[in-house]
């Protein structure tokens, strides 16, 4: 999924995360999906794509699967993060992400 929010400084504001994909995702369908979330962005006031989220049916996940798409949104934001889920810690109602 996708982060959008304020970045100020060292400081990141979330504002939404969007769900993309359940399955693994198609080039064209995220580079449209990305189009679409940066226009959402647009109607907004100050807020960018500031990161992406990754989560494993397995606990935390290897991030290779989503190294070329944070890679991608790194080069394009002035402040990309990427962050994967614990699913075991979302079971036990814990704070669940672990910033990459």
């Amino acid at each position: 999924g996708i982060f959008i929010g304020t970045p100020t400084g060292k400081v990141m504001k979330v504002v939404d995360a969007i769900p993309l994909f359940h399955t693994h995702s198609l080039a064209p369908m995220l580079k449209i999906a990305c189009m679409m979330i940066e226009e959402y962005c647009r109607t907004l006031e100050d807020v960018e794509i500031v990161g992406i989220y990754h989560a494993c049916a397995h606990g935390i996940g290897d991030m290779s699967a989503v190294k070329v798409i944070a890679d991608k949104v790194a080069s394009n934001t002035t402040s990309g993060s990427v962050w994967t889920i614990d699913i075991a810690k979302v079971a036990q109602k814990q704070f669940a992400l672990k910033g990459m």
